[in-house]
């Protein structure tokens, strides 16, 4: 999600619906909210971002590229979900 983008950030829960339902289950999810360098663009703030990654019950990050904030630890969030998620499958 592009944190200047109000139209994309909207899109979002279109996309993530759509994936709850046809999505094979336990896939992995977050919600990286991009381009936070650019604060004086900013149309989304953290608190949405943050709101609607609760309501999906998924977790959120934001980051830039450009300046190296976050970005490894959205792959490290990531990798920490899918080895949840294997693990859960596992216990079953």
């Amino acid at each position: 999600m592009d944190a200047r983008n109000r139209e994309v950030f909207f899109n979002i829960s279109l996309i993530l619906s759509n994936s709850i339902r046809f999505a094979t289950q336990g896939v992995c999810k977050i919600l990286v909210g991009n381009k936070c360098d650019l604060e004086e663009n900013r149309k989304v703030s953290f608190e949405e971002g943050m709101e609607l990654s609760k309501h999906y019950e998924i977790p959120f990050l934001e980051t830039s590229a450009k300046n190296s904030v976050n970005v490894e630890s959205s792959f490290l969030t990531m990798s920490k979900e899918i080895k949840r998620n294997i693990q859960n499958k596992a216990a079953i």
